[in-house]
């Protein structure tokens, strides 16, 4: 399975945890993979794909990276 990769402006390089619009971006786009038949990454997978998604999160279990970019255009991940 792939990974997701997104790529985010940020201001501040300060945090290594993700913001609410990454982690909404991570959670949508996992749960659009989901409804489209993609395989669950959990033992329980009742639910809605958002409710999954969300939970596959908070698990640790979606393969992403986030790509993330600075006012001089250095960069940095986190996994």
């Amino acid at each position: 399975m792939q990974s997701l990769l997104f790529i985010f402006e940020v201001k501040q390089l300060n945090e290594d945890k993700l913001t609410r619009y990454e982690r909404a971006r991570i959670i949508g786009a996992r749960a659009l993979q989901i409804s489209m038949g993609a395989p669950v990454l959990l033992e329980d997978d009742s639910g809605e794909p958002i409710e999954i998604a969300l939970r596959e999160l908070e698990m640790g279990t979606i393969p992403v990276t986030v790509k993330r970019l600075n006012e001089v255009k250095s960069n940095y991940d986190i996994k």
